[in-house]
């Protein structure tokens, strides 16, 4: 499983690979802090990485 963290605090965007019997909500609030991120879990990782170059 994953979970994919949007961590408003620092800008980033994680991706960690967990164990399905992981509490996920309990493992993002010890990590990351709740109250400054927003968070998902999928059970396949699909990528695609976009980037807007210069004009």
């Amino acid at each position: 499983m994953y979970i994919t963290v949007l961590d408003y605090e620092s800008g980033k965007v994680i991706i960690e690979q967990v164990e399905d019997i992981v509490d996920y909500e309990e493992y993002v609030d010890d990590n990351y802090g709740l109250k400054n991120c927003h968070y998902m879990t999928t059970e396949k990782l699909r990528l695609n990485i976009l980037t807007i170059k210069d004009k």
